[in-house]
């Protein structure tokens, strides 16, 4: 019990926060430790039902094969700075090969790369959605970018949708 009061404690003060994939990490520990509580499912499911509503920009809407060690690059206009504080990239996606490949994916503006990071791997066959906090890097707030790719290492992955979320609730929702 005293790990679970942890978890949802942590997972609590990074809702607050707007540190979202922070909290759902917490909300999931939480979860581990008593599967039959409610709250943290309810928290997880509140975050990400968040995370559709503010979506500034959809990318990808259709389901995409991704090849191990072929990068696909994904164009969309520029964010407005005003919304690009607080951004979450909210990806649907599933590994569809056995082994479990490592994710990148890089951001920037026309033909210059200003960015990227690291995904901790698509574990599911399932679709999945994976919320990665992309305006935690100062790159993504600074620069005007336009594009996105990804690039699956070590196995094939589908990507059905791909979004730009914002993050600062206070903003989208006065």
């Amino acid at each position: 019990m005293e790990s679970y009061n942890k978890f949802i404690a942590a997972g609590d003060l990074a809702f607050q926060s707007n540190i979202f994939d922070k909290a759902i990490e917490e909300f999931t520990k939480a979860s581990a430790f008593r599967p039959e509580e409610r709250y943290p499912v309810m928290m997880i499911e509140k975050i990400r039902k968040q995370m559709e509503d503010n979506a500034i920009v959809t990318i990808l809407e259709q389901p995409t094969i991704m090849t191990d060690a072929m990068e696909q690059r994904f164009s969309f206009n520029t964010i407005e700075m005003r919304l690009r504080k607080n951004n979450y990239l909210i990806l649907k996606a599933r590994k569809t090969t056995e082994k479990t490949p490592k994710v990148f994916i890089n951001y920037g503006k026309d033909g210059q790369k200003s960015g990227g990071i690291v995904m901790k791997g698509i574990e599911n066959e399932e679709t999945t959605d994976y919320l990665l906090r992309i305006s935690a890097q100062d790159m993504w707030y600074r620069i005007d970018n336009n594009w996105i790719s990804i690039y699956p290492e070590g196995g094939d992955i589908e990507i059905t949708s791909i979004r730009i979320s914002q993050g600062d609730l206070q903003l989208v929702n006065p």
